[in-house]
């Protein structure tokens, strides 16, 4: 069968998608190691450093939750023009609280126990700090602003793939004025605490936004999967092989590379998250999993498990920096805080779930 008769005229797969929900599943997982690994635990550059850094907390986490988001769009009820421009200007403002909560109030806290100043040098620039749900708010209001101005897919494309280019061209241009610089940081690398700005980006939620749309009109995923998944997996691996053995591996690797991240590097992420989701998805046939297990839940809490752990490792900092500022946790002990702070995380925020359900 052809690529092109698995696809219907009409909405033929508007289920819930669970490979998305396995996909989710480990790069929360992979997310909270990475940033447990980097904030507690002493980054030494280690060989396991460098795989739960560059490998699992990168093309395996923030990528894969930017494209799940993208295709998600497409299956929830609420994705008119209002309702998504809303949601955008809620986690927009909620990554900025958040960064009160992680930054500003763990720094204050260091600052009056340690009667130290030099705690508060970067706590301007922590409160602005751009990251995934910023970024995310901005996804939701320029696919709101898409739909609104009816903006065909491929002229989405294209104003894409010139946000990308010029993401990469202005990383690191920065403004003259603190404030302008800090704000900027929403649309592209202007200084080191831009994580993920919307230029660089933005690729990721709009290919899945598109893939989206063919999934749901797809007749046939297992057959989808069989013919694009191999492909996918195969020719990403090919590049990584040359990439690796030539000078081009210098666009990927290293922080600033990363959160400017090239337009080239995003388009082979893209194809390792196709042939992920087609893993997921035959994962998902072989295991018989109950309707609401932990899966499906932690899929469903991403954002409150996300906000959740970065505040438990702002309080384990304060913790540290009173304690043992200069002890490095083992890498073993990383990997074990950072499970027991997944299980947490997981648990508060189906604990908060549970109770917004109850109210509503």
């Amino acid at each position: 069968m052809q690529i092109g008769q698995l696809f219907s005229q009409d909405k033929v797969n508007t289920e819930r998608q669970y490979e998305l929900d396995i996909a989710k599943f480990f790069a929360v997982i992979f997310m909270i190691w990475c940033h447990v690994n980097r904030e507690l635990g002493g980054y030494n550059g280690s060989f396991g450093d460098i795989v739960v850094d560059t490998v699992l907390g990168g093309p395996l986490a923030a990528p894969i939750f930017m494209i799940c988001m993208g295709i998600s769009i497409n299956y929830s009820h609420k994705n008119n023009v209002i309702d998504l421009a809303k949601r955008g200007l809620s986690i927009l403002l909620t990554g900025y609280l958040l960064n009160v909560f992680r930054y500003v109030i763990p720094d204050m806290i260091k600052f009056l126990l340690c009667n130290d100043i030099s705690f508060l040098n970067t706590t301007l620039y922590k409160l602005f700090s751009v990251d995934i749900l910023q970024f995310a708010g901005m996804c939701f209001l320029m696919i709101a602003f898409l739909k609104k101005m009816n903006i065909p897919k491929l002229c989405s494309i294209i104003i894409t793939i010139g946000l990308s280019v010029s993401g990469t061209l202005l990383s690191g241009l920065s403004l003259n004025n603190t404030i302008p610089n800090l704000l900027a940081g929403l649309l592209w690398r202007s200084n080191d605490y831009s994580f993920f700005p919307f230029f660089s980006w933005f690729i990721f939620p709009l290919a899945g936004y598109w893939g989206g749309k063919y999934l749901q009109h797809c007749t046939d995923k297992t057959c989808l999967y069989k013919k694009i998944s191999p492909f996918c997996f195969c020719f990403f691996m090919t590049i990584l092989i040359i990439a690796s053995m030539t000078p081009i591996s210098n666009i990927y690797m290293g922080t600033s590379q990363y959160y400017s991240i090239h337009i080239v590097v995003a388009f082979f992420i893209i194809l390792l998250a196709v042939a992920i989701f087609g893993f997921d998805y035959f994962l998902c046939r072989k295991i018989a999993l109950p309707k609401q297990n932990i899966i499906q839940k932690l899929s469903k809490n991403t954002n409150s498990i996300y906000c959740i752990h970065w505040v438990i490792i702002g309080f384990l900092d304060i913790i540290k920096t009173l304690t043992y500022r200069n002890y490095t946790l083992p890498f073993g002990y990383s990997f074990l805080l950072a499970m027991l702070i997944v299980f947490v995380s997981y648990k508060l925020a189906d604990f908060y779930s549970s109770c917004k359900s109850k109210i509503h």
